[in-house]
């Protein structure tokens, strides 16, 4: 998996490394998965990078039904390298029948096994069982229509296609793969089945199978829960999870998980509620060990891109105050999520789902709910508009472009964010065919024109949303200005957003990025929900090493936390969220703090005696070599090979050379030298050619490609034993200096107890004054079953854990 940072040429490393497979023989033809909107312009990359490259790139209409058969037969039958398809077209190419069922009864199978482990345990709850049942019967029906002979056609399958090795960009689109699991209503975990996951899933054990390569492409792949971890494992390293004993989440989530309980904002904005979440790692650093076997994550400070900094070091929140409609909205959601909770309301009729998207929208603008409601001179999209000219009107002469997100609102015959902003910034003064949107066409040819005005400054305004105008729109070089109208559920679309401006070949040294929240409205909630996600996902995603537990937020957190507090009302709240943050903050520090006592421990009880040990060794070793050369030192050159004696350097290099060309694993003695016996050296057909050179201690010297020059590096060795010597003083003295600092260290004592103690014990007023533990307040996110609480579950025991490990 290339796990690379947005922007940090992810397409270019996809291409390198097909050609390189196809260059040795690992592969001898390559699928590029792309998403729809950019086949066109992955295949202009082939080329640019590769001129010579045999690619064929697939249209729209080659996946039409009675083109299909034509097409599949060209991937199979043509003078080809590679094929550059959408994800929806790839979806299209089925896996035998044969092959399907198989998959099918081996998914059955670990759903029985899942069923039957639920049925012994006693948290398995009936509703999950059913649950998994009903599963079973889609997947059985599923099975018995594969059976159905009359409805089988005779279109090539991905086996005949001749395709042995798989690029998938943007992987984190193909994360809702089924988990089974006995959990219920923990936030992350989901029963939910997507038809082209479990289609990828199918074609990525098939290539296992066969030796074939899957690699996959995303600057996000950890999108929305610490769940597509596994996703992601179950893709790519199925074989290593079965060594592990792990066959499904449970075991998975008993070695590295469990779920946590805590206090979040509750939907209508009037106080906190419980909720469990599957968010807590253990044992990070077998996991990563695990994980990093087939994931090369690279984050911005270990690329060090040359991209624009951020005005003010981090996005501007932009708060804007609640208008009177809006006031009145949050006025009568209280009853109205009251009746859904106690069961007045039927399901189909409200729901906190059907809630949650209208408290978005009111957020957003009032008029997404009701459109007579007046424009709103100090709303979202009143500010957004100015903040919009402001950047218009200054980067006039560079012709800067902005680029607008809106998730929620899409361009229809009602009233939306996009035909609202266009209206007012026409009002305002900026000329309507400097302003599109990304609705204005679903034409690949024609979007890709409109990229290139963007490009070159002959449009100015881009309004759009993250699944359409986030991965792969690459329009950054006149980018000066980003707008976040509303929050997105997963920080990834964050990610995903903020990369088109903060990404290599942005003219500007400096962007600005803009996020805007409504007081007293759903907006806190949202952030959030984004907070809690990039709590595990930040953990995943960094170049630092992991602890052994994970649960606090970090740096790129507390500016989704700050928008949060912010966004409050409530002054008690927002202390509560800062007081939260910076006991976040100290706990982080503690924990380092204790990890780094750890490993001081180790240093001075094991790492530094057994180097400094080590390094009085080598002295020893050095000094007894360096008496041997002065003992054997002639005036002339003198080299003994095979018993013969050599006085040119030309000749000896020669036989040296035709010896060590011959040498395959064990090493062969062959001649002296200055008193020292030297050996031949070559441990595998990957390892370079050396001699080693025996005294009193072992030396190398790898062998030229010149006679005299393999000689001479011989020659080096010995005579540089005097300053090898000076060096191993100096570290030896280097490590008796880093044993008296470890211990040193190691007596100081953390310095923010008291800072600790003074936040638990703010935080505890502030729970009582704000009636934190009111478990009546409890707002569950799913219908229930009975009028019973939503019981909180309890964490998940850890196993095969020993005491050192926890």
């Amino acid at each position: 998996m290339l796990a690379h940072v947005v922007g940090a040429g992810k397409t270019f490393s996809m291409i390198a490394g097909a050609k390189e497979q196809l260059r040795v023989g690992l592969a001898s033809k390559v699928a590029f998965v792309v998403p729809n909107h950019l086949t066109e312009q992955f295949g202009a990359d082939c080329l640019v990078l590769y001129p010579s490259f045999k690619v064929m790139i697939a249209s729209q209409k080659d996946f039409d039904r009675q083109n299909r058969q034509t097409f599949l037969s060209k991937i199979a039958t043509g003078d080809i390298e590679a094929v550059v398809m959408g994800h929806s077209q790839f979806e299209k190419i089925m896996m035998s029948p044969d092959y399907q069922k198989q998959a099918i009864q081996n998914e059955l199978d670990e759903i029985a096994f899942a069923i039957e482990d639920m049925r012994e345990d006693k948290e398995g709850r009936s509703y999950t069982v059913k649950q998994m049942e009903k599963l079973r019967a889609g997947l059985s029906e599923q099975l018995k229509s594969l059976n159905d002979a009359t409805k089988k056609d005779d279109l090539l399958t991905f086996e005949q296609l001749g395709i042995n090795s798989l690029f998938v960009d943007e992987a984190h689109y193909y994360k809702n793969c089924a988990i089974f699991s006995k959990m219920r209503n923990v936030a992350g975990i989901s029963n939910a089945r997507a038809k082209k996951s479990s289609d990828m899933l199918m074609k990525c054990r098939y290539l296992s199978e066969i030796g074939g390569c899957v690699t996959f492409a995303t600057g996000t792949p950890i999108s929305n829960s610490m769940a597509e971890t596994y996703v992601m494992q179950r893709y790519l390293q199925n074989d290593d999870l079965l060594d592990m004993d792990i066959r499904h989440f449970d075991e998975w989530a008993a070695q590295f998980g469990e779920t946590v309980t805590t206090m979040e904002v509750a939907p209508e904005g009037n106080g906190y509620r419980p909720r469990t979440r599957f968010a807590k790692f253990y044992n990070m650093p077998e996991l990563m060990t695990v994980f990093r076997k087939v994931a090369d994550i690279r984050t911005s400070d270990m690329l060090d891109l040359k991209v624009p900094k951020v005005a003010g070091g981090k996005p501007t929140v932009v708060v804007c105050p609640p208008s009177q409609e809006l006031l009145f909205f949050i006025k009568e959601s209280i009853p109205r999520v009251q009746a859904i909770r106690d069961g007045n309301v039927k399901p189909t009729e409200d729901n906190m789902l059907k809630f949650t998207s209208d408290a978005r929208k009111a957020g957003t603008d009032m008029r997404l709910i009701d459109p007579d409601c007046e424009y709103d001179l100090n709303g979202k999209v009143a500010q957004c508009v100015e903040k919009i000219f402001k950047h218009y009107t200054e980067s006039a002469e560079d012709n800067g472009v902005q680029v607008i997100f809106s998730d929620f609102s899409a361009p229809n015959s009602s009233f939306n964010i996009p035909d609202e902003l266009i209206f007012r910034l026409i009002e305002r003064g900026i000329p309507s065919e400097q302003i599109c949107t990304i609705w204005d066409t679903d034409n690949p040819i024609k979007r890709e024109e409109m990229f290139e005005q963007l490009r070159n400054g002959d449009k100015r305004i881009l309004i759009g949303s993250t699944q359409k105008c986030g991965a792969g729109t690459n329009i950054q070089k006149r980018l000066i200005a980003l707008h976040h109208i509303d929050c997105p559920y997963r920080p990834s679309d964050i990610e995903q957003r903020e990369g088109r401006i903060l990404r290599q070949g942005n003219d500007y040294p400096e962007v600005y990025i803009y996020r805007y929240v409504t007081e007293k409205s759903f907006d806190s909630y949202l952030w959030q929900i984004v907070e809690q996600k990039q709590r595990f996902i930040s953990q995943i995603m960094t170049s630092k090493s992991p602890s052994r537990t994970c649960e606090d937020v970090d740096e790129a957190v507390l500016s989704f936390a700050e928008v949060k507090a912010i966004a409050s009302g409530d002054p008690r709240i927002k202390e509560k969220m800062e007081v939260d943050a910076e006991l976040a903050r100290m706990h982080t520090l503690q924990s380092g703090y204790k990890q780094q006592k750890y490993t001081l421990q180790d240093e001075i009880a094991l790492r530094y005696p057994k180097a400094i040990e080590t390094s009085k060794s080598h002295i020893n070793l050095l000094e007894a070599d360096i008496a041997l050369a002065k003992e054997n030192a002639t005036e002339e050159f003198r080299m003994t090979i095979y018993g013969n004696s050599y006085a040119e350097r030309e000749k000896a290099g020669e036989l040296i050379r035709a010896v060590c060309a011959g040498v395959l694993g064990e090493d062969r003695e062959f001649g002296s030298y200055g008193g020292f016996k030297l050996y031949a050296s070559k441990k595998d057909m990957f390892d370079k050619t050396r001699v080693v050179i025996k005294g009193a201690g072992i030396h190398e010297a790898e062998v030229s490609e010149d006679n005299v020059g393999t000689v001479r590096r011989i020659e080096n060795v010995v005579q540089g034993l005097a300053k090898a010597l000076e060096y191993e003083k100096a570290n030896l003295e280097q490590l008796n200096k880093s044993l008296s600092e470890a211990k040193e260290q190691f007596e100081q004592p953390f310095e923010y107890v008291e800072r600790i103690e003074q936040l638990i014990k703010r935080r505890t007023e502030l729970t009582c004054e704000l009636d934190l533990n009111n478990k009546d307040e409890l707002v569950s996110e799913d219908a229930p079953e009975t009028n019973k609480p939503t019981e909180i579950k309890q964490p998940i025991p850890q196993r095969n854990m020993s005491p050192e490990m926890m």
